[in-house]
C-alpha cells in the first residue's frame, strides 16, 4: 500500500512540476525581450560555434549566461546538461535535465496533441521540434490549420517507429509574437 501512495505523490508531484513549467514558459512569453525566434540569436550562435570548435569551457560560461536570458530553451538545457556531466558535476548534470523534460512535460501536457481540438501549446516553434526530437518523430510533412477554437495551428504529419501519426501544435502565441516583431507599428 506504501508503494502505491508513492507512485500517487510522485505523479501529483510531477503534475505540480507541469504547472510550474508552463508558468515560466508563459511567463517568458510575456516579456519583453520575448522572441519566438531564439534558436536564430546570435548570441547563441556564438554558444554552437564554440562548441563546435572544440572550445567547450567557453561555450559552457555563455551558455550559462544564455540560460538565464532564455530559460525555456529546451535544447540548451540539455546540451548544457550534458557538458555538465562530462565534466563530472552530475548534480548540475541532473539539474539541467530535469528543466527540460520539466519543460517538455509542460508541453505535452498541455493536451494529447493528436487533434485540434487538443493541441499542444507552444511558445515557440523550436519547441515543436525539440518535442519530436524527444519522442522519436521523424517529420513527414507540416501544414499550418486551426484548432478547434480557430487559433493557428502547425499539423505535423510524422512517422514514429513503424507508425505514422499526425501531432498539433497551437502556435498562437508565437505567431502573435512574430507578427509584432514583422509589424512593429500595429
Amino acid at each position: 500500500m506504501k508503494f502505491v501512495a508513492y507512485i500517487f505523490l510522485l505523479f501529483a508531484t510531477c503534475s505540480l512540476c507541469a504547472q510550474d513549467f508552463t508558468k515560466i514558459r508563459m511567463d517568458y512569453a510575456q516579456t519583453d525581450g520575448y522572441s519566438p525566434m531564439w534558436r536564430m540569436d546570435k548570441d547563441r550562435e556564438a554558444i554552437t560555434d564554440l562548441w563546435d570548435e572544440g572550445k567547450i569551457e567557453e561555450g559552457m560560461k555563455l551558455a550559462e549566461k544564455w540560460l538565464e536570458k532564455v530559460p525555456v530553451d529546451i535544447q540548451m538545457q540539455g546540451w548544457y546538461s550534458h557538458f555538465l556531466e562530462t565534466k563530472g558535476d552530475f548534480s548540475g548534470s541532473i539539474k539541467h535535465y530535469f528543466i527540460k523534460l520539466g519543460l517538455i512535460h509542460s508541453i505535452t501536457s498541455s493536451g494529447t496533441g493528436l487533434s485540434p481540438d487538443s493541441p499542444w501549446k507552444v511558445i515557440s516553434v523550436h519547441e515543436e521540434y525539440d518535442i519530436l526530437g524527444n519522442i522519436g518523430a521523424q517529420l513527414i510533412s507540416q501544414s499550418l490549420g486551426k484548432t478547434s477554437e480557430g487559433r493557428p495551428c502547425d499539423v505535423m504529419v510524422c512517422k514514429i517507429g513503424e507508425k505514422k501519426i499526425t501531432l498539433y501544435f497551437d502556435v498562437s502565441i508565437s505567431m502573435e509574437a512574430t507578427s509584432k516583431l514583422l509589424n512593429p507599428s500595429e
